[in-house]
């Protein structure tokens, strides 16, 4: 995997346009975030620079995640007034008034809108869907990337964009350590040689430590779609429906709370009662972890790994288990399971983790934590040629679950008598 790099992610994600006057109060009610109202002090809701893009999520009315999104402010971006539809400019004009993109996971975008026309009623709004062949999404990363909850904001949207619009609607990737940072082309740049001008822009970055990296040691190169998801994996980062169980977790099981998409200080929004509940007095017994993947050799002790590394050399094991398949204690049939594993590539993947159970992580002052050191397993299934009815080898794959530091610090141990 390269040190230094850059993807186009519209394979899998799309962009939504929220234009309109009443567009910030209408997102801030429906949003786990909040967000920002363009001001000239910048200052709105918290957050010191309204061209700056957060991480977010929608909720159903019972709490559960249907959406996990960006979401970039983009009224003070040229390339954006420009592209805004005729009949969109005579409804609600274009300058001074308040517009957000919305980035999805792609298979999902035509009910993301159909969602948010919803809670549209007589909002003064236009909610339409992006050309992803004129919009581009790009996640770029360097090396030794320092991390905080929040990312560090800039001073103002107009120290890293170029005056082409290159830069001026992003931000950095603060849901954990190393994932870089997000930027949108315009279709003035998107028609163009987008990668020989991503490339550019990040290493321009590089060079002025907006991006930490060593350009003498390795140019900024254009990466793949699974070295960007492993890059995810090995960091516990989930992204989309395939891998954030759509109306059935919490927000918090999929780390949300962890990586900035939740404001536990604002105020009404759809799904916050739950949230606000289980943030205060439950516990979060279930967490989205980086697992890894390893054969089970018959007649032989299968050692545990101790640390979480990708290896291209032992095959795609991720897709002899099908995305959904219980996680068990080895030589257990009955009985509570441990988790469900998620979705992989290569030998890593992510896995819906019961913390207690599969870690050495304590929740509670009367946690069971890990009472014993005990090995997992996930059943062998689709895509497995060789599953046959016999030893345990054929039949299962050992699974362990490992838990980032940047998800470590951050747990707190809740008292005896906090239940959801």
């Amino acid at each position: 995997m390269a040190l230094q790099g850059f993807l186009h992610v519209n394979q899998n994600r799309k962009l939504l346009a929220v234009h309109g006057p009443d567009a910030p109060h209408f997102l801030q009610g429906i949003c786990t975030a909040n967000v920002a109202t363009p001001g000239a002090d910048h200052t709105n809701f918290g957050r010191s620079s309204s061209a700056y893009g957060f991480p977010a999520a929608f909720l159903n009315a019972q709490g559960r995640l249907l959406h996990d999104v960006f979401i970039y402010p983009a009224s003070h971006s040229a390339p954006y007034r420009d592209s805004i539809p005729e009949a969109v400019r005579a409804k609600y004009g274009v300058h001074d008034v308040p517009a957000f993109l919305i980035e999805m996971d792609g298979e999902y975008a035509s009910e993301l809108r159909k969602w948010l026309s919803r809670y549209k009623l007589r909002a003064k709004v236009d909610i339409r869907e992006l050309d992803d062949k004129e919009w581009s999404i790009w996640s770029l990363w360097g090396m030794g990337e320092r991390w905080t909850r929040y990312g560090s904001e800039p001073a103002s949207s107009s120290e890293d964009a170029e005056g082409d619009g290159i830069g001026d609607l992003g931000c950095p990737d603060v849901r954990a350590p190393g994932m870089g940072r997000r930027i949108i082309l315009p279709p003035n740049l998107a028609r163009e040689d987008p990668g020989s001008r991503v490339s550019e822009y990040m290493n321009n970055m590089v060079s002025r430590d907006a991006i930490p990296g060593s350009l003498e040691n390795s140019q900024a190169e254009e990466s793949d779609l699974a070295s960007y998801t492993v890059r995810r994996y090995l960091r516990g980062v989930a992204e989309g429906q395939k891998e954030l169980a759509f109306a059935a977790s919490l927000p918090q099981e999929g780390n949300l709370d962890f990586t900035g998409g939740i404001d536990f200080r604002k105020g009404c929004y759809v799904g916050q009662e739950l949230t606000i509940r289980t943030h205060h007095t439950g516990v979060v017994r279930k967490r989205v972890l980086p697992v890894m993947l390893q054969p089970i050799e018959e007649g032989k002790d299968t050692k545990q790994p101790e640390q979480l590394l990708y290896d291209p050399n032992m095959g795609d094991l991720a897709s002899l288990v099908s995305p959904g398949t219980d996680i068990k204690p080895e030589g257990k049939t009955k009985g509570r399971t441990a988790g469900k594993f998620l979705a992989g590539l290569g030998n890593v993947g992510l896995g819906l983790c019961r913390v207690e159970m599969m870690t050495d992580l304590v929740l509670t002052g009367e946690g069971e934590g890990r009472r014993e050191a005990r090995d997992f397993v996930v059943k062998r299934g689709a895509g497995d040629d060789n599953v046959q009815v016999g030893s345990e080898g054929d039949r299962h794959m050992g699974i362990k679950a490992f838990v980032p530091d940047w998800i470590r610090n951050q747990v707190k141990v809740k008292a005896p008598n906090a239940r959801v």
